[in-house]
């Protein structure tokens, strides 16, 4: 059995939007313009398409393993405070993984292998700002990838 990336994504979605340290409307898949909505409505989840997937014919049952692309999104108040607000955003998806909140995924047939982050904290900057260098982001986030695995 085939699990398309799509799958993943709801799947995925459903889990986080069950969170509650995120609302509903603010995880998204595919939809960069979370950038242009408010801050008021952060911390987001930006879920993205699969930079790296591998499928195997080899073995006895066709398997898919995807690296489903998350962003965590976490609006810019003062460094202290984003900071420390989006370390409790993050520990809240590493506890979706690793901890006893992950209901997802094992009845459509695939599982979680791992998340990782997959780059630096990174300050995130309204592109219609003239000066740049001499302002304060409006978001820090952080990209990460969340391995899955069909059984």
């Amino acid at each position: 059995m085939t699990i398309s990336e799509a799958t993943i994504h709801s799947g995925v979605q459903d889990a986080i939007q069950a969170l509650s340290e995120f609302a509903s409307a603010s995880v998204i898949v595919n939809d960069y313009s979370v950038y242009d909505d408010p801050v008021s409505n952060a911390p987001y989840v930006l879920i993205e398409n699969s930079d790296e997937f591998e499928t195997r014919q080899d073995t006895s049952v066709q398997t898919t393993a995807w690296s489903i692309k998350l962003t965590l999104i976490e609006a810019f108040t003062d460094w202290t405070t984003t900071l420390n607000s989006f370390r409790t955003n993050r520990q809240a998806l590493i506890d979706m993984v690793t901890g006893n909140t992950w209901a997802f995924g094992t009845s459509e047939g695939f599982d979680t292998t791992s998340l990782s982050s997959a780059g630096p904290i990174i300050p995130f900057y309204d592109s219609y700002e003239d000066e740049p260098a001499e302002s304060l982001p409006t978001f820090i986030q952080q990209e990460m990838t969340l391995s899955t695995e069909e059984f």
